[in-house]
């Protein structure tokens, strides 16, 4: 009976030796994967705050990357009429990068003084002078990068051929992108872009131009390389990554050259 009574404590403590192992293990098992998933969520938030962290400031956090430059515009009227046309004070317009970067500031400068000279051209056009002027621009974001294309409008009794100002931005670092850079994203490659771009200028010559010779078309051609040479090439990107240029075409007409904006496929 006695001995009956000894094994049966030590069964019982088997027992209870056995719930004690299991439990401590389940425990450091949950504890295991608790902390597993601590840590993940820990990383996935860090990831997050690093790719936050790496774009470029905005200049105001509550505005978009680019908006309509908000300068005074000293004129006496809203609008006036030349040639049976009217034009408005409104149709001026130019952007302001909200990037707080040193390219951005410089194209800052830059489309301030093309507002101040179109305001100039506007009140000259008010007072009576042959002179109409308009201006406006357009805004892409395509992956990392912005492109705006400004356009400069100006004319009285000639021919208007608009000027144009290109902008690439890599919202990553506020750094203008290169040529090179920017028809890269656009799907090209050293190899190929000149090829594209010069069946991009005959094709035009040929749809508009029929009548002129290959001498003008090579004489464009020419003028496009050299501006890649010089980098004076104004290119920019379409929010699907289309890639467009300005390209001055050379013509036996008018004033001999124009620019205009070339798309690349």
């Amino acid at each position: 009976m006695e001995k009956d009574q000894k094994s049966t404590g030590v069964y019982v403590v088997v027992i209870i030796l056995c719930l004690l192992v299991l439990g401590l293990g389940g425990f450091i098992v949950y504890d295991k994967v608790l902390s597993k998933n601590d840590n993940s969520n820990k990383s996935s938030t860090e990831e997050t705050e690093t790719k936050t962290n790496s774009l470029v400031s905005k200049l105001d956090k509550d505005k978009d990357w680019v908006y309509a430059a908000e300068y005074e515009k000293k004129v006496t009227v809203d609008y006036y009429d030349l040639n049976r046309e009217r034009y408005y004070l409104s149709d001026i317009v130019v952007p302001y990068f909200n990037i707080d970067s040193s390219f951005a500031k410089k194209a800052n400068e830059e489309t301030k003084k093309v507002f101040d000279k179109a305001i100039e051209i506007y009140n000259e056009g008010a007072k009576g002078a042959s002179k109409f002027v308009k201006t406006n621009y357009q805004k892409n974001i395509y992956k990392d990068s912005l492109s705006v294309v400004l356009t400069y409008s100006k004319g009285g009794t000639d021919v208007v051929h608009p000027e144009y100002y290109t902008y690439n931005i890599d919202l990553n670092t506020g750094k203008k992108l290169s040529y090179e850079e920017v028809y890269k994203l656009a799907g090209f490659s050293s190899d190929n872009i000149e090829t594209k771009v010069k069946s991009a200028i005959t094709t035009y010559f040929k749809k508009y131009y029929s009548d002129f010779t290959d001498d003008y078309a090579t004489k464009t051609i020419e003028k496009y390389q050299d501006s890649v040479k010089n980098s004076t090439i104004k290119y920019f990107l379409s929010g699907s990554g289309k890639l467009s240029i300005i390209v001055t075409f050379i013509i036996p007409a008018g004033t001999g050259e124009f620019a205009t904006i070339v798309t690349i496929d």
